[in-house]
């Protein structure tokens, strides 16, 4: 039994080296040196592939814009048409998203402002407490320091 397992095993590995060393040929094939005028062939076949994938995304551009819209079927047009609502929905999304994080920042904004304004009509309101003190009377005392004061401006 335990020579028959590993006979198997022999028989095994020896399928996977086969298979590893046609892989590595195939492989040692591919990149050999291609003589220049076989390699300008398969430039040349490229680049004509690129360029007729251009053509066809241009053509493709142009009817998601609405042009050339001759060509299609109707079950084209739905391809498209659902496609764009997909495209829609998710460009009204990022905009939802976007306009949500300015109005937060604006919110926050406002509260900084309406906390920095009652710390202001704090400070007011206690400074004018403290002249009402100082005075006695209630009425603002008038020390010539005021804002209010009229400042005089002499030419040298």
């Amino acid at each position: 039994m335990f020579l028959w397992n590993v006979v198997l095993l022999l028989a095994l590995l020896e399928l996977r080296m086969h298979a590893l060393l046609d892989i590595y040929y195939k492989a040692n094939e591919e990149n050999q040196v291609l003589s220049p005028t076989s390699e300008a062939q398969l430039w040349k076949i490229e680049a004509e592939n690129l360029r007729q994938q251009l053509q066809d995304l241009r053509k493709t551009h142009s009817q998601y814009l609405g042009e050339d819209l001759s060509e299609l079927d109707l079950e084209h047009l739905e391809k498209m048409e659902y496609q764009i609502d997909i495209g829609s929905k998710a460009i009204r999304t990022r905009k939802e998203i976007l306009m949500h994080k300015e109005n937060m920042e604006l919110h926050k904004k406002m509260n900084l402002m309406r906390q920095e304004m009652a710390e202001l009509q704090k400070k007011v309101s206690a400074g004018g407490k403290g002249n009402d003190q100082e005075t006695g009377n209630g009425t603002p005392s008038n020390s010539g320091s005021e804002p209010y004061d009229p400042i005089q401006l002499k030419l040298s």
